[in-house]
This record gives structure tokens, sequence and C-alpha cells, in this order.
């Protein structure tokens, strides 16, 4: 019989085993991103005014927080709550991940005419990526992580991984979609490092996955 107190330290490390994959998954996505030129290539011809250095700083902390706030209260704290009524935490965090997923698969601010099969190859690599990100959060929280530490991973998620372009050219991409292979290697990289924490997660009994955030 598994002891209690071995489930929690084994969560425990896996908690800090998922953010360190998270993490890496961000800076692996970010410098191979860089290679041929791919960040300031995806970025909107429709850009803001110019930024300055702080402008863009500011531009992207404020963003990627904010962005962070709202989709871990939106799918990590109101949906997750909601699903877990009606299933098991596993099927929960499935559900989530891949509702959470199929909003981050959208053909939005596509410009020109690009070729597509690009277009749906980059956007199911994207929709994976986004899966796998789905499943690790929803497993930290039932894992005993807390809503405020999703919430930070996120936007640390965020920051690093769009970092590069928001510096270069004071804008965040207008979508998804990837064309180039630099930006084909920096979603399979993230999509492969995040798959390992979520793999992991699956693997818990069902009986270790238990929900102990209030509801926000």
């Amino acid at each position: 019989m598994v002891k209690r107190a071995d489930i929690g330290q084994d969560r425990r490390r896996w908690r800090v085993g998922a953010a360190v994959c998270v993490m890496a998954a961000a800076v692996a996505a970010a410098v191979l991103s860089l290679a041929d030129g791919a960040a300031p290539a995806a970025v909107s011809a429709a850009a803001g005014p110019a930024l300055g250095d702080a402008g863009r700083w500011l531009n992207l902390l404020g963003t990627c927080l904010l962005t962070a706030l709202v989709e871990e209260l939106v799918f990590r704290g109101l949906l997750l709550r909601a699903v877990v009524r009606v299933c098991t935490p596993r099927a929960t965090i499935l559900i989530t991940a891949g509702i959470f997923a199929a909003f981050h698969g959208l053909p939005i601010g596509i410009e020109g005419s690009p070729d597509l099969a690009l277009v749906v190859a980059s956007l199911l690599l994207k929709s994976l990526e986004a899966f796998a990100f789905g499943i690790v959060l929803a497993a930290i929280l039932f894992c005993g992580g807390t809503l405020p530490g999703t919430i930070a991973l996120h936007a640390a998620f965020d920051i690093v991984y769009f970092a590069a372009p928001v510096l270069a050219t004071g804008d965040f991409p207008a979508t998804y979609v990837v064309t180039d292979p630099a930006g084909f290697a920096a979603l399979i990289a993230a999509t492969l490092l995040l798959a390992i924490p979520a793999i992991r997660a699956m693997r818990f009994p069902e009986s270790s996955l238990s929900l102990n955030e209030p509801a926000p």
C-alpha cells in the first residue's frame, strides 16, 4: 500500500520537474524561432506604433501576465471546476486541455495566401503543444499546486516564448501559423518537452489526484 506521504512527495517532485520542463520548452522554442529570422517574420505587418525599449518590455510583461491570468481563471479555474463535478480528475485534465488546445489552434490572423498544408500542419502542431501544456497546468492543480502558481508558470512561459519577437519589433505574432523550418522546429521542440511531464501526469493513479484549490 502506497503511503500518503510518499504520494505527496512524488507529486511535489513532479511539480518541480514539470516547471523545469515548461521553462525548458519556452527557452528551446525561443532559441529555435530566432533561426533564419523567424521571429521578426512572424509579426504582423500591421503592428502598432514603434515602441522604445521600455515600452516593449511593458508590452511583453503586461500582455503575458494579463493573458496568463485570464486563461488560467477561465480554463483552470471556472472550466476545470465545472468539469470535475461530473468527471474524474484524469478525464477533467484531458477535457480541459483539449478545449484549451482547440482555442490555440484556431486559424486567426492569417495574412496573404499561405500554403494550406503548411497552415494545417502548423496549427496541428500548435494544438498539440497547447494540449500538452494544458495537461501539465491542470495536473499541477490535481497534484497539490495552486491557481496562482499556474498563473505564474503560464506567464513565465509566455514571456520567454514571445520575448524575441516583441523586443525586436514591439508587437506579438499576429497568428500561430508558421511557414518556415525554424518555426516548425520551435513548435516540435516545445511540444516534445511539454509532453514529458504531461505523459508522467497521466500515469498517476486516479486516487492520488485531488483538487484542493478553493474556487476563485
